[in-house]
């Protein structure tokens, strides 16, 4: 059993299994760093070294928007240092970016760089650049021209702190 799938199956909240966990996993490339989509909210698990096998959480977002439904989706960049994540309520979706610094005694400090909406299945996939600076947010239900549900791909690029809409990606065989 691979490490991702003993963390998923033995994470619980106040006691009890959390029924969707683990809906979106994304590992930092030197795996201290793990955040973990559930319906109701993202989770960030971190080891003390690479070494280590033991995990902590060290913080969660809760899907707090009024009508919140859906799986939170998740993806962490390659150093560990950048979180996206997708929230949704009942008229849209949410993207949100998150810095996570988490100090030498463990505790994690997410501070949201920035926060798109959007159509129905914005954010259903991410992908960071290996540098960490250049997100690529999949919407495969985005309407191009006249073709309902042909899908977009949204280019993100940080410089310094700040977050931008850089290009977009539409279907090729989209009117």
């Amino acid at each position: 059993m691979s490490s991702v799938s003993a963390l998923v199956q033995s994470i619980t909240l106040n006691g009890s299994p959390l029924g969707t966990l683990g809906t979106s996993i994304s590992v930092s490339a030197d795996s201290t760093r793990f955040v973990v989509g559930a319906q109701s909210a993202m989770y960030i698990y971190t080891r003390p070294s690479a070494t280590s096998t033991s995990y902590s959480m060290v913080a969660s977002v809760p899907n707090s928007y009024a009508s919140a439904s859906g799986d939170v989706l998740v993806a962490i960049s390659p150093d560990g240092s950048t979180v996206a994540a997708k929230f949704e309520d009942a008229t849209q979706y949410i993207v949100k970016i998150y810095a996570l610094n988490v100090d030498a005694n463990g505790v994690a400090t997410l501070t949201l760089q920035a926060s798109y909406s959007g159509n129905q299945g914005v954010g259903e996939s991410f992908a960071f650049s290996s540098d960490g600076n250049l997100l690529a947010v999949g919407s495969p239900q985005e309407t191009v021209s006249s073709s309902v549900s042909s899908g977009a791909v949204f280019i993100y690029s940080r410089t310094g702190g700040t977050w931008s809409l850089t290009n977009t990606i539409n279907n090729p065989g989209a009117g």
